[in-house]
């Protein structure tokens, strides 16, 4: 069984630090010029046309066989319900 780890923002202030995630950016830029990374085709959703959206974003990183995602989601509505 594989452990799942949820990095929420209060577990994120208190392990991160600016200058590294900078860092982190830069390196990951310069292995896309490289062509050491790898793009996944990206999921789209549209929910509601114009109203709420969801999209998932992959890639890997090819020296190191580290895979992520990022998923994206969109409610127009949310401002008016309170939920930002």
């Amino acid at each position: 069984m594989f452990k799942l780890k949820v990095l929420n923002h209060e577990v994120l202030k208190e392990v991160l630090e600016m200058k590294m995630v900078l860092k982190a950016i830069e390196n990951v830029y310069v292995l896309k010029a490289e062509r050491k990374t790898e793009l996944f085709p990206m999921v789209f959703h549209e929910f509601n046309p114009g109203v709420s959206d969801m999209d998932i974003k992959s890639g890997l990183l090819k020296d190191v066989d580290i895979f992520g995602l990022k998923l994206v989601s969109w409610f127009g509505e949310n401002k008016e319900k309170n939920l930002l």
